[in-house]
């Protein structure tokens, strides 16, 4: 139904990192049941897209479950002969219709961090749990689940893990302790945009399509919304904000009475339109999510992104990665506008860190199929001889990974229940 279509994965390239995903597995027919993963690095293939889940290159099954720890793979293992028409992106903060209609396990209430958050999280469990793999109380996804959210959950099988981070019993409290200060040092850089975004309630503001000089919004004579390349016929809207969160807010925008709005949940249209409020439409559908990175997701019943069609007018989509991003720029001169988030979030250590452990586990996976030793192990900071000459990686290594006494295992693979 929903879940299942909505969230279905239908080009690769729309998979981002962050993404949490999931494959049904039906090779034990009657059974089935998902293996689930947090997208690392995006890509166009297979073999490009890089996955973080807990996972062995074993194929006997004791072995495998002994040998099982959170390590990257690529997409194609991660699928492992399953079909990726069965390859799924999880959805977080979903309605009640989407929560009803989908298939079990494939959208959740919960909302989700911050990407930069979720691969700080990724980056912190790189290597651990070997050989700690169980059905009920530590899997694939009480792992990715915690990436997303914090919490340990298992849909699945209704389980709820223990500890406050997945293999607790492997690091230090002064590692986790690290690592919360890390996640609480990007959410502060969120909160400082929500806060000046905030600060434009009741404003008039123009609508910039994110990462393009002049791309305004514009309200086209059918009522529909478009894109101009020129600030002197671009939109004006009025714009109500409010937030209780960290990462994202509630705002509406308005013209003369009318509102954008979403398209009805029983709607085949997938244009954004300027409408009138009136009792039968609601609230809900004139709401819309806007994260500080820029998303912008309907808060009624279908729960979709803002996208921008190849004819420059303004769609809902199902994924994030066919999502436009969007800004809101003032009118007045003399008011601020909110900071460019991505420029700031950049200088945090996680995204190089992330680099240079994607390099380092690839290619000691590659050295294990062809039989030659892997690298030794190394915190993921610490990078290679090859990285030292990097300034930019010189940077990042400034700042200490929260592992760093527990680096990343040297082999990665794939094998899990789960």
């Amino acid at each position: 139904m929903f879940g299942g279509e909505f969230t279905k994965v239908k080009a690769i390239a729309s998979l981002r990192p962050a993404d949490h995903i999931a494959v049904w597995d039906l090779s034990r027919w009657p059974i089935k049941y998902q293996h689930h993963g947090i997208v690392w690095a995006a890509g166009d293939s297979e073999d490009t897209v890089q996955i973080c889940h807990v996972w062995s290159p074993l194929v006997g099954y004791r072995e495998a479950q002994a040998d099982s720890c959170f390590r990257i793979s690529t997409l194609r293992e991660f699928l492992y002969n399953r079909s990726l028409s069965s390859l799924r992106v999880v959805e977080y903060h979903t309605s009640s219709l989407r929560e009803l209609l989908s298939k079990w396990g494939e959208v959740h209430y919960t909302r989700a961090d911050l990407p930069e958050v979720i691969l700080a999280r990724c980056k912190f469990l790189m290597g651990l749990g070997k050989g700690e793999f169980n059905i009920f109380k530590q899997n694939c996804e009480h792992a990715a689940h915690w990436c997303m959210t914090g919490e340990q959950w298992c849909k699945q099988n209704l389980t709820r893990a223990k500890g406050r981070v997945p293999f607790e019993h492997m690091v230090s409290p002064e590692q986790v302790t690290a690592l919360d200060d890390e996640i609480d040092a990007i959410k502060m850089i969120s909160k400082s945009v929500v806060d000046k975004t905030l600060a434009l309630n009741g404003q008039s503001v123009y609508l910039r399509v994110l990462g393009a000089t002049e791309a305004f919004l514009t309200i086209l004579p059918n009522g529909y919304l478009g894109v101009t390349d020129s600030r002197e016929n671009a939109s004006a809207f009025t714009v109500s904000t409010s937030s209780k969160m960290y990462n994202s807010m509630k705002v509406s925008f308005q013209v003369g009475g009318k509102h954008m709005y979403s398209r009805s949940t029983i709607s085949c249209y997938r244009q954004i339109h300027m409408k009138k409020y009136n009792f039968w439409r609601g609230r809900p559908g004139m709401t819309w999510e806007l994260s500080s990175n820029g998303y912008m997701k309907s808060m009624n019943q279908h729960r979709r992104y803002i996208g921008l069609r190849s004819d420059n007018i303004l769609v809902d989509v199902s994924m994030r990665g066919d999502a436009a991003r969007l800004e809101l720029v003032p009118l007045d001169d003399s008011q601020a506008a909110p900071a460019p988030y991505d420029a700031q979030i950049r200088k945090l250590p996680s995204s190089k860190a992330f680099e240079l452990a994607v390099h380092k586990s690839m290619r000691n996976l590659e050295a294990r199929r062809s039989g030659r030793k892997p690298e030794g192990e190394t915190s993921i900071v610490e990078g290679d001889d090859e990285d030292k000459e990097d300034d930019e990686a010189a940077t990042y290594k400034a700042f200490p990974s929260p592992r760093a006494a527990s680096s990343p295992r040297a082999a990665l693979g794939h094998k899990t229940s789960m």
